[in-house]
């Protein structure tokens, strides 16, 4: 991922979809479009160059005692399987590496960001969970299938594959329940946003604040519903967006009780899995994730999503 720059005043060539987002947001009574907190600027900024040591990002990691612990937990947990236990934050970079400790960290510290933004806590705890799902999800597939692809990107590619919703979750709870009702009344998801959004989707919405924030193309681009077939095993952003498209996909139909058929036609081309593998990576996420932090912990309970596996099993 580049370095991150912080997030101009006023960006040069402004596109009508920023400033309608712009615009959402002045009448949602909020000052501005909302700003990324200094703390997960410093942890993106930071790449695995010659000039980013693990010390550096022990710096950054170790101002926070809280995020010290939580970070020390995920990577002692079943997720990295290690032999013995890792007491440090530069023992973790020494052992699974820079930029996977720098992931754990960067993905805690938004998470905290956006449920302490929140109005209802909940909802967004079981918004991010599924996000989380779904990255841990890419990440598994990505090894398991030995794609072309960095596992660490495929994991932040699926996690913020929703970023837009996520968003106007957070900060526009108004509009966020208007949407719903709309999609309860039998919309989907997307016309619902665009009715209520000025005519910009989940999508739009991520992809401008993701520009506003200076974050990766590759992450912007992996936030379509509609990933193209890779032209070939080297096409790694096709891949991310299939893998970030797939599992947000799989985790959605999974909570919400949807049939998988339609989801399993279309990516299995791509990614080569059926209804048995699909059903038995979201298990292997949901214990992954089990691990990763309470606020994780308690969002897998609110979506019930052992219950609601086995239902597909």
């Amino acid at each position: 991922m580049p370095d991150l720059l912080p997030p101009p005043a006023v960006a040069a060539g402004e596109t009508v979809a920023h400033e309608k987002l712009r615009e959402i947001f002045r009448r949602a009574d909020v000052a501005d479009l909302p700003a990324m907190s200094s703390n997960v600027q410093e942890l993106l900024s930071l790449t695995s160059s010659a000039r980013s040591a693990a010390s550096d990002l022990a710096g950054v990691i170790l101002r926070d005692y809280s995020l010290t612990n939580k970070v020390l937990r995920v990577v002692n947990s079943v997720i990295y399987a290690l032999p013995k236990p890792v007491n440090n934050i530069t023992r973790a970079v020494t052992v699974i590496g820079f930029e996977a400790v720098r992931e754990i960290a960067a993905v805690i510290a938004i998470f905290e960001d956006f449920i302490a933004a929140g109005v209802d806590k909940d909802g967004v705890a079981r918004v991010l969970t599924r996000s989380l799902l779904s990255g841990i999800q890419a990440k598994m597939l990505a090894v398991k299938k030995r794609l072309r692809v960095d596992p660490e990107e495929a994991f932040i590619c699926a996690l913020l594959h929703t970023f837009g919703q996520i968003l106007v979750q957070v900060y526009l709870p108004g509009h966020y329940r208007q949407i719903s009702e709309r999609r309860a009344a039998g919309l989907s998801w997307e016309a619902a946003a665009r009715e209520i959004l000025q005519g910009l989707s989940f999508q739009d919405v991520g992809e401008e604040m993701a520009r506003f924030w200076n974050l990766s193309p590759m992450l912007v681009a992996a936030m379509t519903p509609y990933p193209p077939i890779p032209r070939d095993g080297g096409d790694e952003k096709a891949y991310l967006q299939n893998l970030a498209a797939f599992t947000n996909g799989l985790t959605a139909r999974i909570c919400d009780g949807d049939s998988l058929a339609g989801l399993l036609t279309q990516f299995r081309p791509v990614l080569g899995l059926g209804r048995q593998g699909a059903i038995a990576l979201l298990q292997a996420g949901v214990e992954a994730a089990e691990d990763f932090s309470p606020t994780i912990r308690s969002g897998l309970q609110k979506l019930g999503i052992r219950a609601r596996l086995a239902r597909f099993d």
